[in-house]
């Protein structure tokens, strides 16, 4: 009973200090979190300004201006407007959240002529061991969401312009032992309609590690329509030597723990030409569309 009550009034005390104290002046700590950012990141952050509010009984935080910069002092990733929902049970000492809600990023990803890959300027080495903590973490959070983002993806060893995404909106719902994604994103004019990503996925209860995905099973969609063959050359090597016209795939992949266990293709070609082999001349198609 002792321990009840003076817990009660310790969370009493913690509720009043937050509500009277920290949140009407947490922008004063804008230069203390970009400090512990910065180091925690090993890049340059800024952040322009930190607001607080009540959500109900919960506290929100919203960022404003937060810049990363890359290794030469450039914008990596901007993010004008976070809005992010705490949630109680980080005073039981991991950060956890009710929502994050990113508003219109821009995030540079780029592939070195090295080949390295870098995303808003931080080097992603798949040569090495990841504990895979921050995908936990992130897998752990009821709702992430993204509106209106842009990305900006150049290839350095295929000498191509920067391929920008636009109008992306993201969204993660995470369950105890469920995640649903949803993502559209839209390419430069001429090159294709937007596209449409969707994955629902259940794991059993009690994963040491929710990120281990060799344990996941479930369903993703893909829709890509209206691809002009021609425009894309310069970003992917298409098969077939796929040449002129356009085309576009509906495509749905079912895997069981990590493996695939089905696939189904709905394709359509028009005005395309193929080359099934190198010693063949190459294959003018009108039109063709079917079910793989």
């Amino acid at each position: 009973m002792v321990t009840a009550a003076v817990g009660y009034f310790a969370f009493c005390a913690m509720f009043l200090g937050l509500r009277y104290v920290i949140l009407p002046n947490v922008d004063n700590y804008k230069i203390d979190v970009s400090r512990v950012a910065s180091h925690m990141l090993n890049r340059p952050v800024e952040i322009a300004g930190i607001s607080a509010r009540w959500y109900g009984l919960m506290p929100e935080l919203q960022l404003s201006g937060v810049l990363i910069r890359d290794v030469h002092g450039e914008q990596a990733l901007l993010l004008p407007e976070v809005n992010a929902t705490l949630s109680w049970s980080s005073v039981l000492g991991q950060i956890q959240l009710r929502s994050l809600e990113l508003i219109s990023p821009d995030l540079d990803i780029e592939r070195g002529a090295d080949g390295r890959l870098y995303v808003a300027g931080m080097l992603i080495d798949t040569k090495q061991p990841d504990d895979g903590q921050l995908l936990d973490w992130l897998l752990d959070q009821p709702e992430i969401v993204v509106r209106s983002g842009l990305v900006r993806w150049t290839a350095h060893q295929r000498n191509a312009p920067a391929l920008v995404l636009s109008d992306i909106s993201f969204v993660l719902r995470n369950g105890w032992r469920s995640h649903q994604a949803a993502l559209r994103a839209t390419p430069p004019a001429g090159i294709s309609a937007p596209i449409d990503l969707r994955a629902d996925f259940t794991h059993p209860p009690f994963l040491r590690k929710r990120a281990d995905f060799s344990q996941w099973s479930g369903k993703i969609y893909s829709d890509w329509r209206e691809a002009h063959f021609d425009a894309w050359k310069p970003y992917l090597d298409l098969p077939l030597k796929l040449a002129g016209g356009e085309g576009a795939l509906r495509m749905w992949l079912s895997l069981d723990r990590g493996v695939i266990e089905n696939i189904t293709a709905d394709l359509a070609l028009k005005n395309v030409s193929m080359t099934l082999a190198d010693d063949l001349q190459p294959l003018k198609l009108v039109e063709v569309s079917g079910r793989i």
